[in-house]
Order: C-alpha cells, then sequence, then structure tokens
C-alpha cells in the first residue's frame, strides 16, 4: 500500500472515529451547559420560575413570547423528588429531560384530575421510594437532569393569572 492510499484510509478512520465521538458527546455537553444554567439560577432541585420571555430572552433557544417557563435542574443521588404539576385554564405540559437530551416522560394538564398532578421523579435502582396512589412514579435513566414546565399565555393581559398559576408548580427533595 502506497504512503498516500495509507493516509487517505487513515484520514478516513480517523474522521469517521471523531463524528462518532462528536455525535455521542454533543447532547451530553448541551445538556451540562442547560442543567448547570438552570442549577445557577435556583439551585438544584429547586424550582424557578423564569421571568416573561422579551426580546432579550435567552435562557432557553429561541424562547416563545407565549409561553410561560419554570425549570427545575435535578440531582436524584440525594433521594426522589416530588414533583406538582398544577392543574391550569390554559394548556400547559411537563416535560423530563436526562442528561443526554432524551424526554423521557411527559404530561400535559389535560391528564391532570384534581387541581395538581404529583410525579414522583427517582433513580431507575431506587426500590425504596414509595409512590403514593395518587401520584405517578417516574423512573429517570440518568441521576441529573431538567424537568421543564411549560404554560401558554393566551394574551399578554393573562400574564399575571398565568404567572399565579405556575407558581403552584414545585419540585422538592423527598429525603430518603
Amino acid at each position: 500500500m502506497s504512503g498516500f492510499l495509507k493516509w487517505i484510509v487513515w484520514t478516513v478512520f480517523a474522521a469517521v472515529g471523531l463524528h462518532f465521538v462528536l455525535v455521542w458527546l454533543v447532547p451530553y455537553v448541551l445538556m451540562g451547559a442547560v442543567i448547570i444554567g438552570a442549577s445557577q439560577q435556583n439551585g438544584v432541585n429547586e424550582i424557578y420560575q423564569a421571568p416573561k420571555v422579551d426580546q432579550t430572552s435567552r435562557t432557553v433557544v429561541r424562547p416563545a413570547p407565549d409561553l410561560a417557563y419554570t425549570t427545575c435542574a435535578f440531582d436524584l443521588r440525594k433521594g426522589a423528588l416530588a414533583v406538582t404539576m398544577p392543574k391550569s385554564e390554559t394548556y400547559s405540559s411537563v416535560s423530563f429531560f436526562a442528561d443526554d437530551t432524551v424526554n423521557f416522560f411527559a404530561l400535559n394538564d389535560r391528564a391532570v384530575e384534581g387541581d395538581s398532578q404529583e410525579i414522583i421523579l427517582m433513580r431507575e435502582s431506587d426500590r425504596s421510594t414509595i409512590v403514593p396512589p395518587t401520584a405517578i412514579g417516574v423512573r429517570a435513566p440518568t441521576t441529573k437532569g431538567l424537568v421543564l414546565f411549560r404554560r401558554v399565555i393566551p394574551f399578554d393581559d393573562a400574564w399575571p393569572a398565568i404567572d399565579a398559576e405556575r407558581r403552584k408548580a414545585d419540585c422538592r427533595l423527598i429525603q430518603g
């Protein structure tokens, strides 16, 4: 095999290897930055009520101005998390993201019976956390991640009511 052909083969192998490393690594790096940013707002395993979105908002890439955002960066190493999703007048949802950007659970307000729905978030290996009969038990594929609440703001004058409703959401550590 000539020197030039060896160079081409090694270059192709290096390019393919680098491609696979980047495809695997980029979601973890991006989500890691999002989790760090969210945890700096209000801490880990704590709810953060983001201000109303305007033209200067960039904590979420291209945030929608007709949505109210609430986040909770989670770390399940100290125990399970109790997440409360309140029912609302306008459409709302809660989504759970693993540290590799995978959305592993979502619930919208139409599935909530009563005033709110409690969701118990725990590690895959957790066998000691008791999930109450009225709660939904969810096993996270990773110990760190993000809970994202979104609530529709149908018109600007609705913001005070929407803000009051979303403040009923909760994200708290259950001590084991």
